[in-house]
């Protein structure tokens, strides 16, 4: 608590919450960067598998959708019809280039924000931890409290009992 200039509990509580906000934003931003790399792997495979099948799709069509051509082109065209249906989601099929150029950007993104995440994770825990620990050593310095005032309370009461009978002894 020292080393972070952080003098009462609540300070160190508020501070928790803060440095566990960060980390969850970062690790949010993270995911959503690491989602869309995964939308422009899938889509850059659809654009190379559409440019690689273009022709045999072509000879295809020509051919009346023989299904004897079908059989011995099977996986070139059926990649090339999944190309087209995930191209039929899109309002315009963007360039291979400028998927490229987005795709290094958000590596480099994702990994300036892994050492953010490094960071964010380290301190998030260390105030956890110091969080956790105070509270801890509070609960027990009250338990014992409570249970040095529940002694006293008793001895007390034992007191009250034995000067009662002291003094009326034929009570008993």
């Amino acid at each position: 608590m020292q080393e972070h200039d952080c003098r009462d509990l609540e300070e160190l509580r508020r501070r928790t919450e803060e440095h566990s906000a960060k980390f969850s934003e970062i690790s949010k931003e993270i995911k959503e960067i690491e989602a869309r790399l995964a939308e422009i792997a899938v889509l850059r495979t659809h654009i190379s598998n559409y440019a690689k099948t273009k022709d045999v799709y072509q000879q295809y069509k020509q051919l009346g959708f023989s299904h004897k051509y079908f059989e011995a082109h099977r996986e070139e065209i059926t990649l090339h019809k999944a190309a087209k249906d995930a191209f039929k989601k899109l309002e315009k099929i963007p360039k291979m280039k400028d998927l490229n150029v987005e795709y290094g950007e958000l590596l480099a993104r994702k990994k300036k924000l892994f050492a953010d995440y490094r960071d964010a994770k380290e301190l998030m825990k260390t105030y956890q931890t110091a969080k956790y620990n105070i509270e801890r050593l509070l609960n027990i310095i009250e338990e014992e409290e409570r249970r040095q005032k529940k002694k006293r309370k008793n001895v007390s009461g034992t007191l009250d009992k034995i000067s009662f009978f002291k003094y009326f002894p034929n009570i008993r």
